[in-house]
């Protein structure tokens, strides 16, 4: 099986929920930013409870499971950006940051609209 790369920007509530799922042996997270903050907050997130497995900061790099993750510092919240992305042959790109130019989905609110797209 092959497995999905991605790439993760930024490491609050959703960021966290990404990464949590993508450890679900499918998707390899390969980049993320805001390291001893996303050591911490992975570990001990208050409302979705302690991480079962290893994460640790190490070489410069969280390391999720012993699979060392890259730092990113850029921010990809406009849709040239994030397009940046694509042309590297990523297939979609999620923008969960607030965007100037991207459109804005509400699960309860607008989720038909982006399952048509």
């Amino acid at each position: 099986m092959v497995k999905v790369k991605a790439r993760k920007n930024r490491f609050g509530h959703i960021g966290g929920l990404v990464t949590r799922a993508a450890n679900s042996g499918k998707v390899d997270i390969v980049t993320i930013n805001d390291l001893n903050y996303m050591v911490y907050m992975f570990q001990y997130d208050s409302s979705h409870g302690n991480f079962h497995g290893t994460i640790k900061a190490e070489n410069r790099k969280p390391a999720i499971n012993d699979n060392p993750i890259t730092i990113s510092q850029d921010i990809f919240a406009t849709i040239e950006k994030a397009g940046d992305h694509l042309d590297e042959g990523a297939k979609r790109v999620i923008i969960t940051a607030p965007s100037a130019d991207a459109p804005m989905y509400v699960m309860s609110e607008s989720y038909e609209k982006y399952c048509l797209q």
